[in-house]
């Protein structure tokens, strides 16, 4: 994504779907194990992790691109649409404020805080979603069922829904500007609401048999041919291209990666008791390569991504 922001790879806006995905599997996946532990969710440290872990960085950074445009003499009335800009981000509606006031994400002279649409649809999921949750888990319970089954079950029903509401929207705006589907929460949605169903589903649960002894065959050739279609969409698709829009281009990238996701997951549990775990039963293990590797650079980057996002 930062890639394609620096305009160095043509589809890498994709990204954002493919962390979507990851996002929603993991935060249902520590929900449901939560919840599975018999003390319910406790939305409170929840929500409280999530504030400590993104916040400081964004109350950095809005105010020094303030400062920062003010010291070189942007014009007032500029300045004036960039602190409502900087303050949509801090209050994580961003990407309804660009909607409502009619920016196009295509604009040639963007706001500096344009890209924090994504990360407004990250803490709304993070709002809703544990609520969801704990709600549903509740309800199932009382009635001696399975609450992973039903929360399963509605996110798959959501993301449905959400995939018809976000093909139907992308053909009945015009093709000259698609900003509305791609920057609107409920059509992006998709994503993380298919992220929650795999989650649910037997790559996801604490202990599947279908995770116990790794990735199966044909999961892994999945998983590699999804991982090269990701790969040849994010070098070809252009994100203006209403075609990609209309045809569910990013429910299909949904869709593969999570397969990616499950693959992943699979591969993971390992069952190694001295491990941290990482996830709902889900532990690696422990394994200090000398010098750098691949995985050591990417650890790194992934410790600091948010912070290269957020710059970027």
């Amino acid at each position: 994504t930062v890639a394609y922001h620096l305009g160095h790879l043509l589809g890498g806006f994709l990204g954002v779907d493919v962390f979507f995905v990851l996002s929603g599997f993991l935060v249902t996946s520590l929900l449901l194990a939560e919840a599975r532990g018999g003390r319910g969710v406790d939305l409170r440290s929840f929500w409280l992790a999530r504030l400590r872990r993104l916040a400081p960085a964004v109350f950095v950074v809005v105010p020094t691109v303030l400062v920062g445009a003010w010291l070189v003499r942007w014009p007032s009335s500029r300045l004036d649409e960039l602190a409502v800009d900087g303050a949509a981000t801090l209050t994580w509606w961003q990407n309804w404020h660009q909607i409502v006031a009619g920016q196009s994400y295509w604009d040639p002279s963007p706001s500096p805080f344009r890209h924090a649409w994504s990360l407004a649809i990250e803490e709304q999921f993070y709002v809703l979603w544990p609520l969801a949750v704990t709600v549903l888990v509740a309800w199932t319970i009382r009635r001696s069922r399975s609450g992973t089954r039903t929360v399963g079950a509605v996110a798959g029903l959501l993301a449905v829904a959400g995939a018809g509401w976000h093909v139907a929207l992308a053909h009945r705006i015009p093709v000259a500007d698609l900003s509305r589907v791609y920057l609107g929460t409920d059509t992006r949605v998709v994503a993380l609401l298919v992220g929650c169903a795999l989650a649910c589903s037997r790559w996801g649960v604490v202990g599947a048999p279908a995770a116990a002894d790794g990735p199966s065959r044909a999961l892994r050739g999945a998983a590699v041919l999804a991982g090269a279609a990701l790969v040849v969409l994010g070098a070809t698709v252009h994100v203006s291209d209403p075609d990609f829009f209309r045809a569910g281009g990013f429910v299909l990238v949904a869709l593969l990666a999570a397969v990616v996701v499950a693959h992943q997951a699979a591969v993971v549990v390992v069952g190694d008791p001295s491990a941290p775990p990482v996830g709902p039963g889900v532990r690696v293990r422990r394994r200090r390569p000398p010098g750098v590797t691949v995985a050591a650079v990417l650890s790194w980057l992934g410790r600091r991504s948010y912070g290269i996002y957020l710059w970027s």
